[in-house]
């Protein structure tokens, strides 16, 4: 597959090819281009022409496009899933949902009215008119390659903003089906799609021509964006992941906190933003609530996620798989133990690709990299407590801020507690749940903007003021 750019397929012959892996077995299943300068400008180049004519379209005819482009997602659903799962590894049921999802996004902001009002003040007759921010930068995760496109593909697109996308290297080409789905209902260069590397973005962020880069990923990426786009001063928005803990309150139903939480934290092998990554449990339900996560990790059938007996598969990349492995023999080191799972499955059929078998760790502490760091993969690192306002101040004191859930049976309580929680999310009885209406984001030094809701829409428009004398 080559770069998408005006609608049409363009190769980058000066960037060279890069190899698109099955991370559950290590075949390649495509190639794309590693988009140079070059191919990046043309592509911004392209959407930079289509602005005026995309934002004349109108709200409603916009919104009209992007509703019959949901309809064509949903009618390719099973290809697009079946695509994300052999390049990212998800089971193929969460890759449907993933699709599904994408598809509801974009008929959430085509079902949006325009923000505008109208006012009268002292002999004046005042407009408050949304206009688009204009040309877009969005630069994507491996992790949900199809949904965090669509949080900033369907809000840019109602907008009135053309864009250029810049997919992981890992999971290019789902995002390249996409854009080619959309290729007989969008004008040319209303869509851009150019594959790459670190490189391939700093291009695209960096172009003078961009108004808006909208990032999902590392934490040091986000500052390298913030500083290389600096000089040009576009509006920047961040999403730089998470640490997400969650607190079982002695009070909490022991069944449905442990049935609730087990798959938020190891869902998509726990490659989430907003998984749980570190669990606190008060002392005295402790050894239960680990007992029977540990049984459920020992349940978990592992594989291919095209096998339908599949319930988890394997971390994205070989980084990814070290990182977490160095994590737990670090933690191992320093005292802590797994009481399921601790590193990859014996298993001589999923050698080949970067599985790590489902893992509970007890004995180990906020200082350990573990809990202090973003591991985001299959692993929870589970903590005894004994004082409320203690593990408040636990919970907030590694300074990631994206989510959290506190588990309860009073829910006035459990409230009061959440405002507590310095996050963008607090669950009750409840995680990783989040609805296009809810603005999602982290708090400051850990993300800036918001995604999705109104809020999500807002960082795609200028609210150009008019006022017109009528005295």
């Amino acid at each position: 597959m080559d770069a998408f750019i005006n609608n049409q397929w363009t190769g980058s012959p000066n960037g060279g090819i890069m190899e698109v892996r099955d991370p559950a077995n290590g075949d390649m299943v495509g190639s794309v281009p590693r988009c140079d300068r070059h191919t990046v400008g043309t592509a911004v180049e392209a959407a930079e022409l289509a602005r005026e004519g995309w934002e004349v379209l109108g709200w409603k005819g916009r919104c009209g496009l992007v509703e019959k482009f949901a309809d064509r997602i949903e009618s390719h659903k099973e290809d697009l899933a079946r695509s994300l799962t052999v390049e990212q590894g998800k089971p193929l049921a969460e890759s449907l949902h993933e699709v599904a999802s994408a598809a509801g996004t974009l008929r959430y902001y085509a079902g949006l009215e325009p923000p505008g009002r109208c006012f009268e003040s002292n002999g004046l007759s005042i407009e408050v008119e949304p206009r688009p921010v204009g040309l877009c930068a969005l630069v994507l995760p491996w992790n949900y390659p199809v949904g965090v496109l669509m949080w900033k593909l369907a809000p840019a697109l109602v907008a009135g903003c053309t864009v250029v996308c810049k997919p992981s290297p890992y999971t290019p080409m789902t995002a390249l089906k996409l854009a080619e789905l959309g290729r007989d209902i969008f004008p040319p260069g209303t869509i851009n799609v150019v594959p790459g590397d670190d490189e391939t973005g700093k291009a695209l962020v960096t172009d003078r021509r961009v108004d808006r880069v909208a990032f999902t990923g590392a934490l040091e990426t986000g500052k390298d964006i913030l500083t290389s786009t600096a000089p040009n001063l576009p509006r920047v928005s961040l999403e730089l992941g998470g640490n997400d803990a969650a607190v079982v309150l002695k009070d909490a139903d022991l069944k449905t906190a442990c049935a609730g939480l087990f798959w938020t934290a190891f869902r998509n092998a726990g490659q989430i933003c907003i998984a749980t990554k570190r669990l606190y449990v008060h002392r005295d339900i402790f050894s239960r609530v680990v007992k029977n996560l540990a049984s459920r990790a020992e349940a978990v059938v592992l594989g291919h996620g095209l096998d339908q007996k599949t319930q988890m598969g394997p971390l994205n990349n070989m980084p990814q798989l070290e990182k977490v492995t160095q994590l737990v023999e670090d933690a191992n080191n320093r005292g802590a133990r797994p009481v399921a799972g601790g590193g990859p499955p014996n298993d001589e059929g999923l050698s080949r690709g970067h599985f790590f078998s489902p893992t509970i760790m007890v004995d180990v502490d906020d200082d350990m990299p573990l809990v202090s760091s973003e591991q985001f993969g299959p692993v929870l690192p589970v903590m005894p407590f004994d004082d409320v306002d203690e593990v408040i101040d636990r919970v907030n004191a590694t300074g990631y801020g994206l989510g959290g859930s506190l588990w309860t049976s009073d829910l006035d309580r459990g409230r009061e507690l959440g405002r507590r929680m310095r996050c963008g999310t607090v669950w009750l009885n409840t995680h990783m749940r989040v609805d296009d209406r809810a603005p999602f984001g982290g708090v400051p030094r850990r993300g800036l903007g918001k995604e999705l809701g109104l809020e999500g829409l807002a960082e795609y428009l200028d609210p150009q003021t008019v006022m017109i004398n009528r005295a």
